[in-house]
């Protein structure tokens, strides 16, 4: 391959909701990738407890939940492998995603999954775009 086209970015901190965001005149998905539920400015840039990132983690959805029974929304929990995906934070997304899976129609996805999800939507007319500045 000479080229590869990005089916999705997580340069928008934005917003909990994914968006369509034209490009070229192409679609890609903006999914929320935010900082808040984020291992590395929770932990590495602020040395919080993994205790802290959980509760921040249980908050956020707990809110997200009930505002997506108006509208879709993304919860994320972001670990990179060198901080929580260690042993010491192990425990906090096993304890995350128990608590995640305590509620009802919730989707686990990875990013993909969702970026797919919006483009078809989009292709249905089912999703609006915004168009990018060249």
């Amino acid at each position: 391959m000479l080229f590869s086209v990005s089916l999705y970015s997580l340069h928008f901190k934005d917003d909990d909701v994914p968006q369509i965001v034209l490009t070229n005149g192409k679609p890609m998905v903006a999914v929320p990738n935010p900082h808040d539920v984020n291992d590395k400015t929770m932990y590495a840039r602020g040395l919080n407890p993994p205790q802290a990132f959980f509760d921040i983690f249980k908050k956020t959805l707990d809110m997200l939940y009930e505002e997506s029974m108006e509208s879709p929304k993304t919860a994320n929990l972001v670990v990179h492998p060198p901080l929580y995906g260690r042993p010491f934070g192990g425990w906090l997304v096993s304890k995350a995603i128990r608590y995640a899976k305590g509620f009802t129609e919730v989707w686990f996805a990875r990013r993909m999954d969702v970026a797919n999800w919006c483009l078809q939507l989009f292709r249905e007319g089912k999703l609006t775009s915004e168009a990018l500045p060249e």
